[in-house]
């Protein structure tokens, strides 16, 4: 944890820990006692199993569950690229051999596919990495005057930056010049300054949030797979596999909306249309096709609803449903995030139009292929795609209408592979793939959540949806491109004959655009280590190595910086390994309510009891309804700390049942030296642990 780029690593922790101590389901609220989680907790659930069985901490397990998280994320998005490659059977430009990838092919894309899911950035990494170069060719500032040590083609553009670029890498490697310090953050707000997240994979597992969004990942991407998986089996005829796959399918449903229910209903989308894809694409009368569809949706409903029906019954959700967005993307944010994605899309696009152009019959009446079928008419659709872009930019609608004639592109792609009388499934699917990132990618700028700030969490959570997807058909995607322009003969692949200009420009391409999406890797990296408290531990899987050297300014609110408190993490350590190691069950705690993001709500989150109340907008989120129960429960514990009236605080003590009262560092400073006196001096309390002037106070029963 650190108090300004920490994350929600204390509400994690906090659930994780409670989920651990809890003995029924729903778990109890560790922020809200008495009441059970109203959030999707099945991720911590799931780590808590393995969590338990090997009696490993919590703050250890917090980290593993990272690592773990990862790897199954991993793990499917390999298996789902390796099977689109392996499963390849489409004929190569210029000759009508079926050649099937070698299983080494298939390997290796898989692998690469996983690359550009979990370690790849997006483009900012490398932008910001060209931008600390070219302020080094920045002599002077003056105002909004610069100078420049080199100044040839200045007012230029991109020959401008490039020149300022290239002195820069000068300064840096011949005269030692120091580079600005490089954003990590940034990356994760391209949209700025709007308040949208951006993150992508690499980045949220970097930031070490295992929150819903994380723990989801391998969850959505396996729903991905059991799609492949049966439209493969359905096109080939197979009887029993299809309806086993449709059982899994089903509890997989089941848990990406117990895990992260914002990727719910496009996972069941997903699902659903991968259903009926397979049947359309399986063989036998309509009938029986359509029948086994029927079947297939309802055995995947049963899995998804009848063992998962007291989570169901249990779970409350507020202000749903979509609403118009408040705002949209422009194209260059659009392409500062997914840039290395669309490019590969585009790439695929011109080579399975060159193909499908090539195999057209000279009475082919496809409109879109028409519109391709020669040099005027290609030149035609350039100029129309310029023009829309231009009229469209000044309505902030230009990613909407790009989007629209991608999709139209690979609609009529998936119409084209359906009239094959050999259908490739993988070029199906991938196809199809880049056509759903790429309407959820869009679907931001049309609709979002209603209960949002601003649209934040809906670019969030449906840009990872889009990520996830894009990434998958990337991977299937740079092999298809490069199978049509190269073919591998020992090592060094060779350009095809007559590709040399497009495998030149294609290479060239893909290759900056992946540099600048690895940037990111090296310095992101080590500038997010580097956002740690001074003298934290390098090396290790102790989620509170922190706490022997961390420290807190907490603001307390007023216009007096002198009234600000410094305050030493280490010290309530012994109030924390007190509670422990001497508490069981899941009795009521209360400790002092302060700021998001703070150092309050420590002892809860750091032993997993319920305390009163925890951070108090996250509860409002999870109990939106009930949001003046939540407010009346953070003022009566500011004035349960600060007023004098022992009466008062034995009330609260019954109203809440309270069973410790904890003082300690957070508690002197939104309490008074008066109102935690008092506790000493009443008769229902007991003090049972003390370190210096802090105390951990238990209630007498009655």
């Amino acid at each position: 944890w650190h108090p300004y780029q920490g994350g929600e690593k204390p509400m994690e922790l906090a659930y994780l820990t409670a989920v651990a101590r809890s003995t029924t389901l729903p778990p109890y609220d560790p922020w809200f006692s008495g009441g059970t989680m109203n959030y999707y907790y099945m991720g911590w659930f799931l780590l808590s199993v393995p969590m338990r069985a090997l009696r490993i901490l919590p703050e250890v397990g917090f980290n593993l569950g990272i690592a773990t998280y990862a790897a199954l994320a991993a793990t499917v998005a390999f298996s789902t690229v390796h099977n689109l490659v392996a499963m390849a059977r489409g004929s190569l430009l210029g000759t009508a051999r079926r050649i099937r990838p070698r299983r080494r092919t298939a390997v290796i894309s898989g692998l690469f596919g996983a690359f550009l899911f979990l370690g790849a950035s997006n483009l900012d990494g490398g932008r910001q990495a060209v931008e600390r170069f070219q302020q080094l060719n920045v002599a002077t500032t003056d105002g909004l005057q610069q100078t420049y040590h080199w100044s040839l083609f200045s007012g230029v553009p991109f020959v401008g930056g490039l020149v300022g670029f290239v002195s820069g890498l000068y300064r840096w490697s011949a005269e030692a010049a120091t580079l600005a310090p490089y954003d990590w953050w940034r990356a994760s707000r391209v949209h700025a300054p709007a308040f949208d997240i951006t993150e992508f994979p690499y980045w949220s597992f970097l930031f070490g949030d295992l929150h819903a969004h994380l723990m989801g990942l391998p969850f959505f991407g396996l729903v991905l797979a059991l799609v492949v998986a049966y439209v493969k089996s359905s096109a080939d005829g197979l009887r029993r596999q299809p309806i086993a796959i449709a059982v899994v399918m089903g509890v997989a449903f089941a848990l990406v909306r117990t895990v992260h229910t914002w990727d719910f209903y496009t996972a069941l989308l997903l699902g659903c249309g991968g259903i009926a894809a397979g049947q359309l694409l399986a063989t036998g009368r309509w009938q029986e096709r359509w029948w086994a569809a029927v079947v297939h949706l309802a055995v995947a409903a049963a899995a998804l609803s009848i063992p998962f029906a007291p989570y169901g019954a249990h779970f409350e959700v507020f202000d749903t449903g979509l609403k118009r967005a408040e705002e949209t993307t422009n194209t260059g944010q659009y392409l500062a995030h997914f840039g290395l994605f669309v490019a590969v899309a585009v790439a695929f696009l011109a080579v399975r139009y060159f193909e499908e152009v090539r195999a057209m019959p000279p009475n082919g009446k496809n409109p879109v292929l028409a519109s391709l079928g020669g040099r005027w008419e290609a030149g035609s659709l350039f100029v129309f795609l310029v023009g829309l872009t231009a009229f469209t930019w000044q309505y902030g609608l230009s990613t909407i209408a790009l989007s629209a004639i991608l999709l139209l592109f690979l609609l009529n792609l998936l119409w084209l592979e359906w009239r094959h009388r050999e259908r490739d499934i993988g070029r199906i699917l991938a196809t199809a793939m880049f056509a759903a990132a790429i309407g959820i990618a869009a679907g931001i700028d049309i609709v979002q959540a209603n209960f949002d700030i601003a649209r934040m969490n809906t670019v969030f959570k449906f840009s990872l949806q889009a990520w996830q997807l894009y990434a998958l058909a990337s991977g299937y995607g740079v092999y298809y491109v490069a199978r049509a322009l190269w073919r591998a003969e020992g090592l060094v692949p060779r350009v095809r004959p007559g590709r040399t200009l497009a495998a030149a420009g294609a290479a060239t391409v893909f290759g900056v655009l992946l540099l600048a999406s690895v940037v990111y890797l090296w310095s992101g990296t080590r500038a997010r280590q580097e956002t740690r408290f001074a003298g934290s531990p390098s090396w290790t899987l102790d989620g509170l190595g922190y706490l022997s050297v961390g420290t807190f300014a907490e603001d307390k609110g007023t216009p007096d910086p002198k009234d600000d408190r410094v305050i030493v993490l280490d010290e309530d350590r012994p109030l924390i390994e007190w509670l422990r190691d001497n508490v069981e069950g899941t009795p009521v705690i209360v400790e002092a309510a302060g700021p998001l993001y703070h150092w309050a709500g420590r002892i809860s989150w750091n032993t997993g009891l319920p305390a009163v109340i925890g951070w108090d907008w996250h509860q409002t989120q999870q109990r939106q309804a009930y949001d003046y129960l939540v407010q009346t429960r953070r003022a009566e514990t500011a004035r349960f700390y600060s007023d004098v009236s022992a009466s008062l605080a034995l009330q609260y003590l019954r109203k809440y049942d309270v069973r410790y009262v904890v003082v300690g560092t957070t508690e002197y400073v939104f309490g008074t030296e008066a109102g935690l006196a008092k506790f000493a001096s009443m008769p229902e309390l007991e003090a049972v642990y003390r370190s210096g002037r802090y105390a951990i106070y238990a209630v007498k029963a009655e």
